[in-house]
């Protein structure tokens, strides 16, 4: 049995691969995923603040689209609508957040 408290040996640490590259591309795919997550919990509780401080930030954002999905959101929490909204808010968070990634290398790919 392995004991929890001391230190691998060097077996087991040979054992564990190198970090590769998916790898590093699905820890900044999570920590991406995190910060999306984190900006609909706040899109829901933070009201119009919130809302302009993220289309400061994602001028691409459709307001009146993310308008509607929060009113659905907040109307009825719990419900079958609120859940669906919010599954659709961070969809387009996300999507957001790709196309703006695309447009940000495709401009320091151009020059």
């Amino acid at each position: 049995m392995i004991d929890p408290t001391s230190p691998p040996s060097d077996s087991s640490a040979e054992a564990v691969p190198p970090t590769d590259e998916g790898t590093r591309a699905s820890r900044a795919r999570a920590r991406q995923d995190d910060r999306h997550e984190r900006w609909r919990e706040r899109l829901v509780s933070g009201g119009k603040d919130a809302l302009h401080e993220y289309a400061d930030e994602h001028p691409m954002a459709d307001l009146p689209q993310l308008r509607q999905l929060l009113r659905q959101a907040r109307r009825h929490p719990g419900s079958g609508k609120s859940k669906q909204a919010l599954g659709e808010l961070l969809r387009i968070i996300r999507e957001i957040s790709d196309v703006e990634a695309s447009v940000r290398r495709a401009s320091t790919s151009s020059g």
